[in-house]
């Protein structure tokens, strides 16, 4: 049986199209995060403390970012380890991301006198701590998936992140 070069080296391509693939994958679900994130912190920003009616979008997006963290974490815990370049598109998107997150976090924090008015930020806080739970749940599937040089350096892209979301948790503490 004769074999062609074709016929040797297609399954590399297909092995290299899927680690491609499968970084695409997390980045497109870490943007789609970061949409997300960046549609919560302006609609806190903007919201006027009418309860019903202003609370509503804000609400949505909340859930929906929390879905969006869940969907996620679901994609990467299917996808296969991502070689050199897929890791520094994943690096790139979630420094993206870390800004946004920053924004909106301290958005949430400055709303907290509306917030407080409406009686509303004990569930603003368990909302803080299901978005920090879902998002070091995704963390840690994505970590494994990183050649291990990458690993260092995605833990202190995320460190900001952390640092942000326990501060804004810690401001919506009631004792």
């Amino acid at each position: 049986m004769k074999f062609s070069a074709i016929t040797l080296l297609t399954p590399l391509a297909l092995l290299a199209s899927t680690v491609a693939a499968d970084a695409a994958t997390i980045v497109s679900a870490i943007t789609l995060i970061d949409t997300t994130t960046k549609s919560l912190g302006e609609k806190v920003a903007a919201w006027n403390g009418v309860l019903v009616l202003g609370t509503i979008p804000i609400v949505a997006d909340s859930t929906e970012l929390l879905k969006n963290l869940k969907d996620a974490k679901k994609a990467a815990a299917k996808s296969d380890p991502v070689d050199d370049l897929g890791a520094i598109q994943i690096a790139q998107a979630v420094l993206k991301l870390s800004g946004s997150v920053n924004v909106t976090l301290g958005n949430i924090i400055a709303a907290k006198p509306k917030f407080d008015a409406k009686l509303l930020s004990p569930v603003i806080l368990l909302n803080l701590k299901q978005e920090q739970k879902a998002t070091n749940e995704l963390t840690a599937e994505i970590g494994p998936k990183l050649p291990e040089w990458a690993r260092d350096l995605a833990r202190q892209i995320i460190h900001p992140v952390e640092v942000a979301f326990d501060l804004a948790i810690e401001k919506y503490k009631l004792f």
